[in-house]
Formats: structure tokens, sequence, C-alpha cells
């Protein structure tokens, strides 16, 4: 058999070309007008040639064929792709998994592995047999790559029989059913790839609408932040012009309070002086008035005097009369004796005085000196003790003073600290927001193939899920974000992604 094709249609009509040959074959086999085994039959239904008009370029890539799965490939992403059921290796580089596919491929080798649906591998023959790729030029092909194809790929799985039927008849019937089946397959992949096409807009306008919101909403987030951090210098000048206004009215306090204390100071300073003065004032009165007696006395030692000199004159009038008397009455003698007796009795008269006048101005200058001594010393002890007074009350005063001051200072530093603490909080809580959203928008955009994710069912609704950063991402069918997987209550968290 020779076909003449262009690329359009050859794949497709290749593989028409086959099944169309091979219904013929089981339809005489069925009506036992075959000469040879049904599976003989089969195997001579293939095409043999293909002349296309493809450039050069294009049949060049035509040397390379799909493989089925010959071994694992380390350099390679150890994912998988589907690769119309042979589930080879991804090809992407990568040390371990590239992201962009599902599944493990280094569970691949095993003769019952399935996919997480449960489906099994399709064998290289019938995957060969219905592309009309040659299996020995795969070999050839799988060689010159390094590789081997796995025999059990090459062996075809036994037959199930068919009834037989007489092909003659039903040549045309079948040949107008395949034509059907190919125009339904036709219509079907069409509607399928339209359904994709639709949905793969969706997702792109989701993920646009999702880009805008996002875009939208960081915009917001900076104007809020913006107003917040407005707010924020506003707040910090409102707490300095408080701590300023606080500081100046303590201040005012301060000088007050010293200046009040000052005056009670200068006034019971004032007050001492005066009592000093006071005290002054009366000693020295207590002085002059003992000048005065000093005075006095002086006045009377003088009087004193005068009385002695009187008496020396009577004493010489009295001797003068005598010697008249004494001259007149020649007894000399006798008036001499009475004379001395006389003089006697007046010079002791006199020195009594005097000694009575000299002991008792001794007392009192005495009595004056140490009442003296006593006022002063009470004066002083008194003063002693009221500065002391005064220096402990002061000292009191300043001491509550500065205690007020430092429990204000405490407490406005105690306030301001707090007030920083939670500007500082708030504005790390939302440059964390912040950087949580710069980080999404800068997230890789790639698609994701949601034909080759796993499937699982949570609630009764079927979604592909996928793992990422330790999580269970979960999608639509259409492979739209939904949320996370809670594994232990079995239910979708909702959240946002970018």
């Amino acid at each position: 058999m020779s076909l003449t094709l262009s690329k359009a249609v050859e794949r497709g009509m290749s593989l028409a070309c086959i099944e169309y040959g091979r219904g013929l074959v089981s339809l005489m086999f069925e009506r036992d007008l075959l000469s040879c085994s049904l599976e003989e039959g089969l195997k001579m239904v293939v095409v043999d040639s293909v002349v296309s008009r493809r450039s050069s370029a294009s049949r060049a890539r035509e040397a390379k064929i799909q493989l089925p799965f010959c071994g694992v490939n380390n350099e390679l992403c150890w994912g998988v792709k589907k690769n119309g059921g042979l589930y080879t290796q991804c090809k992407n580089k990568s040390s371990e998994f590239c992201g962009k596919c599902s599944g493990d491929i280094r569970g691949r080798g095993s003769a019952n592995w399935v996919d997480g649906k449960g489906k099994s591998p399709t064998l290289y023959v019938d995957y060969a047999e219905k592309r009309g790729i040659d299996l020995e030029k795969a070999k050839a092909f799988a060689e010159s790559q390094g590789l081997k194809i796995p025999e059990h790929e090459l062996v075809k799985r036994k037959v199930v029989s068919v009834q037989e039927d007489q092909i003659a008849k039903l040549v045309s019937t079948a040949y107008a059913e395949t034509t059907e089946k190919e125009a339904e397959k036709e219509a079907a992949k069409a509607d399928l790839k339209a359904e994709k096409e639709a949905a793969k807009a969706d997702l792109k306008a989701e993920k646009e609408a999702a880009k805008d919101a996002l875009k939208a909403e960081k915009a917001a987030l900076k104007a809020e932040k913006d107003a917040e951090k407005d707010a924020l210098k506003a707040e910090k000048a409102a707490l300095k012009a408080e701590k300023d206004a606080e500081k100046a009215a303590l201040k005012a306090e301060k000088d007050a309070e010293k200046a009040a204390l000052k005056a009670e100071k200068d006034a019971e300073k004032a007050a001492l002086k005066a009592e000093k003065d006071a005290v002054k004032a009366a000693l020295k009165a207590e002085k002059d008035a003992a000048k005065e007696a000093k005075i006095a006395l002086k006045a009377e030692k003088d009087a004193a005097k005068e009385a002695k000199i009187a008496l020396k004159a009577e004493k010489d009038a009295a001797k003068e009369a005598l010697k008249a008397e004494k001259e007149a009455n020649c007894g000399e003698d006798k008036i001499a004796a009475k004379q001395a007796e006389k003089e006697a009795k007046l010079v002791a008269k006199q020195a009594e005085k005097e000694a009575k006048i000299a002991a008792k101005q001794a007392e009192k200058e005495a009595k004056l000196v140490a009442k003296q001594a006593e006022k002063e010393a009470k004066i002083a002890a008194k003063q002693a003790e009221k500065e002391a007074k005064l220096a402990a009350k002061q000292a009191e005063k300043e001491a509550k003073i500065a205690a007020k001051q430092a429990e204000k200072e405490a407490k406005i530093a105690a306030k301001q600290a707090a007030k920083e603490a939670k500007i500082a909080a708030k504005q790390a809580e939302k440059e964390e927001v912040e950087d949580e959203i710069d980080e999404n928008m800068d997230d890789d955009d790639d698609e994701i193939v949601v034909d080759d994710l796993p499937r699982k069912t949570v609630d009764g609704t079927e979604y592909c899920y996928m793992e990422q950063d330790g999580q269970c991402v979960l999608l639509t069918t259409n492979g739209v974000p939904v949320g996370i997987h809670d594994a232990e209550t079995d239910t979708v968290q909702e959240c946002d992604f970018d």
C-alpha cells in the first residue's frame, strides 16, 4: 500500500488506513474468508511507504524517533511526561524536579507501575504500530543514543479471539463506519481542542484579572502605607510636642518650687537676721547700761575722792585749830593725841567705804560679764539650731523635688518608649505584608500542565493538586488555584494566590 499525503493529514490518514485495514481483516476472519490466521493477517496491515511533500528540514526532524522509557537519566528532571501513554522522563534540565511536571520517574522501572489514576503505560509495540514507527529503526535509533528498548515493550499482549464475518458483504459498511468514526474522532478532537483553548483563555483571563487585582491591592497597600507613614510622622511630632510640653511644664514647676524654696529660705534668713539684730541691740543696750553704771560708779568714786579731799581739808583745819588751841591752851600733848585718834578713825572709815564700793563694783562687773556670755551662748546655740533645721528642711525639699522630677521623667520616658515600640511593631507588620506581596508578585508565572497533575476528591469535589513548599495546593480541573488541603480535617483552606 502506498499513499502520497501532505503533512497536515499524513499522521491521521496513516492511522485511519491501518485501522481500516485491521477492520477489514477482522471481518474477513469472522466470515472465514482468510487463508491465514488472524494474527498473520493483522501483521500484513501496515503502510509500506508515505511520499511526503514536506521540506528536507521537516524530514530531518522525523529522524528523531520517540522512544519508550529506557531508564532514568539523572541529568534531567525526575518528573514524568505522559507522551501518548508511554510515560517517559521529563526532558527539562534539572538536578531534581523542574516544577512543570508531576510524578517521579525513579519508580517507573517496576513492571506493575501505574500513574496517579491507576492507568498502566502503553506498550511501545502498540504505540509504534498506531503511529507507523518501524521497530527496527526505533531499536537502531535507541542504540545511537546509547539506550536499549526493554524487551517487554516489544512484545504484544495476547489478542482476544474475534468472531468471523463475511468481508465481501460488509466492506462498504465497514468503510462507511470507519470513515464516520474518524470524522467523529476528529470532531471530538476539535471540540476538545476548542474546550482546552477556551479553558486556557479563561485561565489566562483569570490570571490577568488576578494580576490586576494584585496590582490594585499593592497600590492600595502603598497608599495605605504612605498614609500610615504620614500618620506616624504626625504621631511622632505630636508625641515630641507633648514630651516638650511636659518637659517645659516640669521645668516651670521645678523653677517655681525652687523660687518658692528660695523665697522661704530668704524669709527665714531675714527673720534670723532680724532676731540677731534684736539680740545685738539688746546686748548693746545692756552694754550701754553697764557703761552708764560704770560712769555712775566713777562719779561715786569721784565723790568719795572729793569727800576724802574734804576730809583732808577738815583734817588740816582740825590740825590748824588744834595747833591754835594748843598754842592757846598750852596743852599740846593732849590735843595731839586726840587729833591722832580722830584722824585714825576717819582714815579707817574712808578705807572701809572704798573697799565696799570696790567690792560692789567688781561684783556688778562679774555678773554683767557672765550674763553677757550666757546670752551670747544662747543666741549662738539658737542660731545654730535654726540654721540646722533650715538646712535639713531645704535638703528635704530639694530631695522631694528631685524624686518628683525623676518620677515624672521616668513616666514620660516609659510612655515614649511604649508608643515608639507600638509604632515600630505596626511598621514591621506592614513591611512584612508588603514583602509577602512583593514575593508573590515575583513568583514564577509558568503555566501548569493540568493533565499531568494527580487528582483527589475533597468534600465531594474533584481537584487537581501539586506539592509546593511542603503544602498540598488544590486547583480546579482548569488549573485555577483554589486553596490549601488540610489533611487533618480533610477540608479546603482558602487563601490568596498570585
